[in-house]
């Protein structure tokens, strides 16, 4: 924990801070993530100073910032000891309380999908928030929406069409192929970890903590590999190929032999004079 400290001490200049504590926050919910099931005593230590911040700040965030935000903890959070796991449930049950007294016009695209799965999770069909989302994509497009964890939604409602259909709408390269990813990735009923470093592989934090909520929220749901195979094609054909291969991985390993070979003939072709 020294080192962790030491490794994540606050920069005097205020400039540097924003950043830092974007850094120290993804670090924190990563290493509690990992510490929770052996040593969630650790974890909990870990955790605590950004639960701590959450709680100083949250009469100044607005609802949905909140919820956001807490949900984001949750793949760190099942086992965390007191104070820590009272904290978030404080925290969590002040956010989902706040959302619940906000009206549509206040709606942000990102509170709508967490109430979704929470709903999801719960046994209550989230059709309401399905079709605000649907006419937000609209509104908004692709590229301004968070349209990947909208394509796990359809993925979790087993609503596959719907799912690929959306994750195929980003024009951008990259961000269709994390979208196809995270739709395989629920497919194949594949661990989510948050990562210590935002945005790594493509996706975000948010995007990551809406698949550990769509696992969460689905427990009896098979793993549907051959489904997952084909998102995961579609990937392959993008300039963003290369997310596929974590997922690839888990639900086809003996494909990433041949990915390897075609990329060794490739960039073997490319640095010849």
């Amino acid at each position: 924990m020294d080192l962790l400290a030491r490794h994540l001490r606050q920069p005097d200049r205020a400039g540097t801070r924003a950043a830092w504590r974007e850094a120290d926050r993804a670090v924190r919910i990563a290493v509690a993530a990992e510490l929770a099931a052996l040593a969630p005593e650790a974890a909990g230590e870990v955790l605590l100073p950004v639960l701590k911040r959450l709680d100083a700040a949250r009469k100044a965030v607005r609802s949905q910032a909140l919820l956001t935000s807490v949900v984001e903890l949750v793949p760190a959070a099942t086992r965390l000891p007191s104070p820590a796991r009272e904290l978030f449930d404080d925290l969590m049950e002040e956010a989902r309380t706040q959302a619940a007294r906000s009206g549509p016009r206040s709606w942000r695209p990102e509170d709508v999908l967490v109430v979704a799965f929470l709903r999801l999770g719960a046994g209550d069909p989230p059709g309401r928030q399905v079709d605000w989302l649907r006419q937000e994509l609209r509104n908004r497009g692709a590229e301004h929406f968070p349209t990947a964890a909208l394509a796990v939604l359809h993925a979790a409602l087993g609503d596959l069409a719907a799912a690929e259909a959306v994750a195929g709408l980003p024009a951008v390269p990259h961000h269709r192929a994390a979208a196809l990813t995270a739709v395989a990735s629920h497919l194949g009923r594949v661990p989510v970890r948050p990562s210590p470093v935002p945005g790594a592989g493509g996706t975000d934090s948010f995007t990551r903590a809406v698949q550990h909520l769509a696992l969460t929220a689905t427990p009896l749901a098979a793993p549907a590999p051959e489904a997952a195979l084909g998102s995961l094609g579609r990937v392959l054909t993008t300039a963003g190929w290369y997310h596929a291969l974590p997922v690839l991985a888990r639900v086809a390993p003996e494909a990433v032999e041949a990915v390897h070979e075609i990329a060794a003939v490739h960039l073997g072709a490319t640095a010849r004079p």
